[in-house]
């Protein structure tokens, strides 16, 4: 039977990232999208926390194999102690840790959205040392470019994202964010040179962990 993935996004672009990357395999993609914590100026965090366990809870009873949570600020607000789900709940930024991890050299994380830093770099140096891993990564934000996301201006969004990876590139680069997969795969194409990002990683994870088969090609 074709297994079926919920996603968690708080941002509606993600889905045509997850839909072309996981396009070649036999697998049903089920998309649920709350945008609610990228536009809340001052995070209750307790609040935020039960909704996210409401979500988490609620795409459980939709029949998923397994739950795959897309935002990096969703994912800080995950307090796993607080809910039993049986559902795996699978986190786009550790399969993307175990990667960059595995990299000595100094590298650089991207990120758009300033609310996303503190918490995905302490995830990473976390992750780090649980699995006694070195890890020499600085984060730095592009300015002035993910309100450009939230306002629906996607293409603009994407162009910035590229001028800065073609102005400012000269060492090891990703991506910390799902919505900033689109430049970097496009910046890869004009230049050669690889940036890793969050996506690439998670796919490789699910269809290992999950054993799904790539689609039967027609002829």
């Amino acid at each position: 039977m074709k297994k079926r993935l919920g996603f968690l996004h708080a941002h509606h672009t993600n889905i045509e990232h997850i839909e072309t990357c996981f396009s070649p395999y036999e697998v049903e993609l089920v998309h649920f999208v709350d945008p609610g914590l990228l536009l809340q100026k001052d995070i209750n965090k307790v609040l935020s926390q039960n909704r996210v366990k409401d979500q988490l809870e609620w795409i459980a009873t939709c029949e998923v194999d397994a739950i795959v949570v897309t935002c990096t600020e969703y994912i800080t607000m995950i307090d796993e102690s607080i809910f039993m789900i049986e559902v795996p709940i699978i986190k786009i930024d550790e399969p993307f840790f175990d990667h960059i991890c595995c990299s000595e050299q100094p590298q650089l994380m991207l990120f758009t959205n300033p609310n996303t830093i503190n918490g995905t770099i302490k995830r990473l140096n976390d992750y780090a040392y649980y699995h006694h891993k070195q890890v020499n990564c600085k984060p730095l934000i592009i300015e002035e470019s993910f309100d450009l996301l939230l306002q629906g201006r996607g293409e603009e969004y994407e162009q910035k994202i590229l001028e800065f990876l073609l102005n400012h590139t000269n060492k090891h680069v990703s991506v910390g964010q799902l919505s900033m997969v689109g430049a970097a795969k496009e910046y890869e194409k004009q230049t050669s040179q690889k940036v890793d990002n969050p996506l690439d990683a998670l796919l490789s994870f699910i269809i290992n962990q999950l054993d799904i088969p790539q689609k039967i090609k027609q002829h």
